[in-house]
This record gives C-alpha cells, structure tokens and sequence, in this order.
C-alpha cells in the first residue's frame, strides 16, 4: 500500500520546564508530523440498489483543523447509484508510520455508502488514535460524491455535512432539484440546475458555520419566491440588477411559484464576523 508523504509544522508541544533560583523559565518546541496518504480510495457500498429517488445525505468529517478536508459533489447523468472516492489522510511523528497506517486503516472503515428507509448515507469519519498519530488528525480528504442527475419522477434531495475544508456542490446538471442544504467549516461554492424548469419547487439552504465565504451561483433566467443572503451587510454582493434585497437580506426574483420556493445563504459570525456571501450568474 504506497502511500506519499510531507512534512508540515504541525502537532504536539514537548517543553522542557527548567527550574532557576528566581522562579520557572519555560522552553518550547515544536515538533513536526508527517502528513501520510492514501489516494483513490473508494467507499465500501452496502447495497446494490439502484437510486430512485430518495433523500441523500453526506457526512464528511474531515481531517483536524490545521489540514483541510474538502467535499465535492457532482453529478453524473449516466449514474444509477451513488458512489464517493476520497484521499486518505493520517498525521504521525516521521518515525511512526506504523502508527498513521493503522488510524488511515480505522479511517477506511468508516467510509461506507448505505441505505435504509430514511434514504441514502455516505459517511467517512476520523481513524483511531495510535501513538504519535491522533483520531482527529486522520480521516477523509478531498472527498468526491456522484450522484445522478433525477429526472421528472425522481429529484434530488441532498444534504452535505463538511467538518473542514472547502465546499464545492455541483447541480448545474440536475434535472430536478426539489431541497438541498449544506453545512460546512470553510468555504463553500453552490451551483443550482442550470435549467430554471429543474429549480420548481426547490429549497436550498447553505450554511457556513466559521465566517467562511459563501458563492451562490444559479441560472441567468431564475425565479425564486424567496432570497435570503445573510452577512455583515458589507460583506453581501449581488450580480442581479433586479432582484433588491432589503435591510435584512431578503428579497425575491420572477413570478411566485415558477422557480425555487427558497434560496438561502448564511455565513455565520466566527471571532466576531463574517465571511462574504455573494449571488452570482452560472
């Protein structure tokens, strides 16, 4: 199992307390880990089923604070099911290896696509804490979700949970969007149904939960019976001349019931602000 490896500046403090006539003087420093990696890894599938129709959800932890995780989802017309393919990701002391391999192992168990009566789930959580290698530094990477692209019978109903790293959710080529909401720690890119016919009915909310900055982009022609934008009020751009939004964010786009019922970003205030939130053309 080859994996490839970098050093970055990162993990735990080892100081040395020396003790002096006039009272303590503490020495510190840092030690370094070693990011290592297993790319092209494929989520275990629980099932043979064929989508057709029922709500899915994706939760992606990510891996730690300090290295981003990142979430992609795109849509693949030729798609029956769902599938999902990540890097593998686990920090370790250069000498511990050994230690990495094992959390990167944990890792790879958790990262499964099922289905039950609620619909479809696609998780990959952290690995296990093994020597100088901690849970919260292991897990999934770059993650890339396919789904199909719905049609008149079946929409698309999705959910994306992101634990760290940018956000990017491709539906430019859905069919049929009926409801999509993200949540997500960095920053996050949003592309509706590039079709307005596809965006009838639609809710869409997308969240960033740490002041990171949020794009929507939706077609030239859209309606929407509800626009809501919320930032810090200089932090809120829009690329429509006709759609006004008002003191509080809110605003609306064509003729009520034709396009999406709601269309909804909000960055929230993190170390006292926010990201920037902008509506722009596909």
């Amino acid at each position: 199992m080859s994996r490839v490896t970098s050093t970055i500046f990162l993990g735990s403090m080892v100081a040395a307390i020396v003790a002096l006539n006039a009272g303590c003087t503490v020495q510190a420093s840092v030690k370094t880990k070693t990011r290592f990696e297993e790319p092209g890894v494929t989520a275990q599938s629980t099932t043979t089923d064929e989508w057709k129709g029922e709500p899915i959800k994706i939760q992606a932890d990510g891996v730690g604070v300090a290295v981003n995780g990142g979430l992609t989802v795109r849509v693949d017309a030729n798609a029956k099911t769902i599938s999902a393919t990540a890097k593998m990701v686990a920090l370790a002391e250069a000498e511990d290896k050994s230690s990495a391999d094992q959390s990167i192992i944990d890792a790879k168990a958790t990262f499964k696509i099922s289905k039950d009566g609620s619909g479809w789930l696609v998780t990959c959580g952290h690995g296990g804490t093994h020597g100088t290698s901690n849970a919260g530094e292991s897990g999934c990477n770059d993650v890339t979700v396919t789904i199909p692209a719905g049609d008149a019978t079946n929409g698309i109903q999705l959910e994306a949970l992101s634990g760290n790293g940018s956000v990017n959710i491709d539906l430019s080529s859905v069919a049929n969007l009926k409801r999509a909401g993200v949540n997500g720690k960095g920053d996050i890119t949003f592309r509706g149904p590039s079709a307005s016919s596809a965006t009838k009915g639609a809710v869409v909310s997308v969240v960033a939960e740490q002041a990171d900055d949020i794009s929507l982009l939706v077609s030239g022609d859209f309606s929407a019976d509800e626009i809501i934008l919320q930032a810090a009020a200089d932090k809120i751009t829009n690329a429509f001349s006709d759609v006004t939004l008002d003191s509080s964010g809110k605003g609306k786009r064509g003729n009520a019931g034709e396009g999406y019922a709601s269309l909804k970003a909000t960055s929230k205030e993190f170390a006292g602000d926010t990201g920037a939130v902008s509506l722009g053309k596909l």
